[in-house]
Formats: C-alpha cells, sequence, structure tokens
C-alpha cells in the first residue's frame, strides 16, 4: 500500500491538480471496501470486533480524504481563478 503514501507526498508538493487525483484513489478504495465480499459481512454483524473496527475506520477514512480532496480542489481552482482575474 505504497500508493497512499506516494500520494501523500505528491500532496504536500503542491502539485496542482493532486488533491483531485488522491480524491480519485479514495474512491476507488472505498468502492474496493464496500464490494469485496467479506467487508459487507463484518459491516452487517458487528460482532467481530476488531474487524468491523477496522473497516469502519477504512471507511471513514477514505470519505474524510474524498471529501478533503474534492473541497481542496475547489479551493485551489477558485483562488487560481481568482489571480487570474487580478493578475
Amino acid at each position: 500500500m505504497a500508493l497512499p503514501l506516494v500520494l501523500a507526498g505528491l500532496m504536500i508538493a503542491r502539485i496542482r491538480w493532486m488533491p483531485v487525483v488522491a480524491a480519485a484513489v479514495a474512491a476507488i478504495f472505498i468502492l474496493g471496501a464496500v464490494l469485496k465480499a467479506g467487508e459487507l459481512s463484518y459491516l452487517t454483524h458487528p460482532a467481530a470486533t476488531w474487524a468491523f473496527a477496522s473497516i469502519a475506520v477504512e471507511l471513514l477514512s477514505g470519505v474524510l480524504v474524498l471529501f478533503v480532496g474534492i473541497g481542496a480542489t475547489v479551493r485551489q481552482y477558485w483562488i487560481s481563478k481568482r489571480t487570474r482575474r487580478n493578475g
């Protein structure tokens, strides 16, 4: 799972469209977690506490990255649009 670490490094480097890429990868991770057969059974039956907790944390962090990536992209778009207009 080196891809999230590479994306985090590229986000720190402030590459303009990297938040979009991070949001897309987060969406793929979320879909992978939801569509995998065993994952849904753990979520519907939380008696297996550790499996339920790990999948819940994975999904919550993926959703967080997804929305933060979209928000950062929109913010970057509006900042660049405003500086082009004022520049």
